[in-house]
């Protein structure tokens, strides 16, 4: 019975995924007749995230908090509601390696990196090997506590992270934690739109740091190459 179940719920997965492919072929940038496709591309994306997460709390338990995968990028841990990147890692076994493999370039082995939103450390983990030290920041508490599990996984040992968001200013901000793709959290926008909520992300506070005063109050290494994956908050 539960095998049936199981199938007709892949089935059910499978038809939307197919849906969205067909969407991502369509000229759904050329706004107003896209708009509509826009919406629902993003929309089914929401309902295979939390269609994604009931199966796996069905099939394993409440306990079980994370899918492992063994990729280019490393031994990585991430969220079980996550359609973006687990789709990636999943099915190609690999994360934005043209990104890696250009960054590689620039990278030299005595430099000091720096990684504004780090995220899991898809990109962290195998770039950590070509520095001499990596600092990173992570603003979402949930993706950190991945962060932490994929450096010991990786056994990283020339990084030091921090759970802040890295802003204008220092103090708090109310921060948007998506669930589609947790790698699209943000600093919660001033102007609030669909393509920020489509997922119903969760609204917490979380610290923030001005960069400069930072670095300088804790002694930190000056960075030599800096990655800047931080959803728009450097415009703020």
């Amino acid at each position: 019975m539960l095998g049936r179940k199981l199938n007709m719920l892949s089935a059910k997965i499978y038809l939307l995924k197919i849906k969205i492919k067909i969407l991502e072929k369509t000229p759904f940038f050329k706004r107003k007749k896209g708009e509509k496709l826009f919406i629902t591309h993003f929309t089914l994306l929401s309902a295979i995230s939390a269609f994604q997460e009931a199966c796996f709390k069905r099939l394993f338990g409440a306990y079980a908090k994370s899918v492992l995968f063994e990729t280019h990028n490393g031994v990585l841990l991430s969220a079980p509601m996550d359609t973006e990147i687990n789709r990636r890692l999943g099915h190609y076994g690999q994360y934005d390696l043209d990104k890696i493999n250009f960054l590689k370039k620039i990278i030299k082995e005595n430099d000091t990196l720096y990684f504004l939103g780090v995220h899991i450390g898809t990109l962290l983990v195998p770039l950590s090997r070509h520095a001499h030290n990596v600092i990173g920041f992570e603003a979402n508490p949930d993706t950190f506590e991945y962060l932490k599990y994929n450096l010991y996984l990786n056994n990283v040992l020339n990084a030091v992270v921090f759970n802040l968001g890295v802003y204008d200013k220092q103090g708090t901000s109310l921060f948007y934690q998506n669930r589609a793709n947790t790698g699209g959290s943000k600093i919660k926008p001033h102007s609030d739109q669909f393509i920020y909520n489509y997922d119903k992300p969760t609204e917490t506070v979380v610290k923030t740091i001005c960069l400069d005063e930072f670095v300088s109050f804790n002694k930190l290494p000056l960075p030599n190459v800096m990655i800047v994956d931080i959803e728009g908050a450097e415009y703020a």
